[in-house]
């Protein structure tokens, strides 16, 4: 089994489309966490990848997560498993692929339905689900590699709609976050089954919705994402004895 942890971080150009606000934390926190992620992949067993190139178009950098669909060099692997560059792997962490499903996209459940109204029709799949998966940490298997190259033959197109439109979809995490969770969401609806895995919120202990006081417990945190303006405190956390690297 050929397993592969990636990461990717470019910053923003100018002329990228569809561009986000970008946290300014005054470090480099994305080689804070290569540093971590990287012994995370070894402790795991699986290949490690930092990648920085151009994406196809001046895309957003956000769409890093889906290069090896793009270039398609994904079928190297069996498995391979997006973790976001503002994140770090603690000691007491297991390995994500003893969690992960086989056959369907395996990532962390984050309650967002607030955001949109527990009553709003068209976040029906989503309301019923109990919220959105985060793109922070995906693993994504061999079996939906084609399918998912297909969706994202148009994801240009696709996302210039949804922006132009303030498409409801939008709403659902924008950019690459909202591209995994209308993928999970039709080939569902297609199937006429789950076609994902929710993993323990271990693997994703999100700063912004968990107890910041929690964060190194053995328990209840493997994986750490400093989302947005939590990144400020990488620099700090890193030299805490719970973080590996």
């Amino acid at each position: 089994m050929r397993n592969l942890i990636y990461q990717y971080y470019r910053q923003q150009e100018p002329k990228t489309k569809n561009a986000t606000h970008a946290v300014k934390t005054g470090f480099d926190y994305h080689e804070l966490s290569k540093q971590s992620i990287s012994k995370y992949a070894e402790k795991c067993g699986a290949e490690y990848k930092f990648l920085d190139e151009p994406l196809r178009n001046d895309i957003s950098p956000f769409f890093g997560i889906f290069l090896p669909f793009f270039n398609e060099w994904c079928y190297e692997y069996d498995n391979v498993c997006f973790v976001d560059s503002d994140i770090f792997a603690t000691i007491h962490s297991e390995n994500i692929f003893d969690h992960a499903s086989k056959d369907f996209i395996s990532a962390c459940l984050v309650n967002t339905v607030h955001r949109w109204g527990a009553h709003n029709p068209a976040f029906k799949w989503f309301t019923e689900l109990g919220g959105n998966f985060n793109s922070g940490i995906v693993v994504f298997p061999r079996p939906v590699y084609s399918e998912l190259i297909k969706y994202l033959s148009d994801l240009d197109d696709r996302m210039d709609r949804l922006v132009s439109e303030n498409n409801f979809e939008w709403l659902i995490g924008s950019l690459d976050q909202s591209q995994v969770n209308l993928f999970i969401r039709d080939q569902s609806i297609a199937n006429d089954e789950k076609q994902y895995k929710i993993l323990s919120d271990n693997f994703n202990f999100h700063m912004n919705v968990r107890k910041h006081s929690e964060r190194f417990d053995a328990d209840k945190s493997w994986l750490i994402h400093y989302h947005r303006d939590k990144k400020r405190m990488m620099k700090e956390d890193f030299e805490n004895d719970a973080i590996l690297k």
